[in-house]
């Protein structure tokens, strides 16, 4: 039952960051930063995941921006980890 609790919880909060990545696409999108849905993504990605691998670049006047993602992404990273190490806690404690 245990390991199904975690399961879940981990799977929210990947849910979780796919859906902050969603956000920071629509962003570009709606900004016209970047014109192409797919293109929007897969920055979103690489830069969230702070990879940066990606041929694509912002407006001269927005660039930068790409750190505050991979910012965000890294405290939410973060979050993530103490939530998670919080609930095994939790379990440790209640079988003692």
């Amino acid at each position: 039952m245990r390991t199904l609790i975690v399961v879940v919880i981990v799977t929210i909060m990947l849910a979780t960051h796919y859906l902050e990545i969603i956000i920071w696409a629509w962003f570009y999108l709606l900004t016209s930063m970047i014109q192409d849905v797919r293109a929007a993504m897969s920055f979103s990605v690489e830069t969230y995941t702070t990879l940066g691998a990606t041929n694509i670049s912002l407006p001269t006047r927005w660039q930068g921006l790409e750190g505050f993602e991979a910012l965000t992404a890294m405290l939410m990273f973060g979050w993530s980890t103490a939530m998670l190490v919080a609930v095994i806690q939790k379990f440790q404690n209640i079988e003692s």
